[in-house]
C-alpha cells in the first residue's frame, strides 16, 4: 500500500479501509486484552479496559468519518479534532482525542491512506478515492455518536 497507483478503483480503495479497520482493531484490543491479562487484579478492572478499548475504537472511528466528510485536501490535526468536536459533542465532551495518534495510524507507509503535505505541516488523502470510499463506508445516523461500518454493494 505504501505505493498506491494512481488510477486506485473504488473497490482496491474499499478494501484497504477495511484492511486498515481490521488490523487497527485487532492491535487496540490486543493491546487492552495485554493490560487486562498483566495489570488485572481482582478489583474488577478488566470491564473498564474492554470499555476503554472500545471508545478507542469508537473515537478513531469518529476521526476517520469526520476525515471522510472534510472536503478539504490538506488539513492538520486542530481541523480533524474540532470536526469531531463539532460533529460528536457529547461522546467526546472532555475526552482526549488523540487526533495526533489516529492520524499517524492512518499515515502508516505500509496500511496508511495518509501523506504528509509539501509543506509538512499537516496530511493529504494519497488518493481521492479513500474519501468516497470512507464516505460509503462509514454511517453514522445524525443523531447518533457512534459511527457504522457498512458494507457497501459491489465494494
Amino acid at each position: 500500500m505504501s505505493d498506491i497507483p494512481s488510477k486506485l478503483t473504488a473497490k482496491e480503495a474499499c478494501r484497504a479501509i477495511k484492511h486498515f479497520l481490521q488490523l487497527r482493531d485487532a492491535k487496540i484490543i490486543e493491546e487492552g486484552q495485554w493490560l487486562n491479562t498483566n495489570l488485572s487484579d481482582d478489583s474488577g478492572a478488566s470491564p473498564s479496559l474492554d470499555k476503554e478499548c472500545e471508545q478507542k475504537i469508537s473515537r478513531r472511528n469518529q476521526v476517520l468519518y469526520c476525515l471522510g466528510q472534510t472536503n478539504q485536501e490538506e488539513f492538520n490535526y486542530a481541523t480533524i479534532e474540532a470536526a469531531v468536536r463539532q460533529r460528536f459533542p457529547e461522546s467526546n465532551r472532555r475526552a482526549v482525542l488523540n487526533v495526533t495518534t489516529a492520524l499517524s495510524e492512518l499515515a502508516d507507509k505500509d496500511t496508511g491512506m495518509l501523506q504528509r503535505n509539501a509543506k509538512g505541516d499537516g496530511y493529504m488523502l494519497k488518493n481521492p478515492m479513500f474519501r468516497t470510499c470512507l464516505r460509503a463506508i462509514l454511517r453514522c445516523a445524525e443523531d447518533s455518536e457512534t459511527i457504522q461500518i457498512a458494507e457497501v454493494n459491489g465494494l
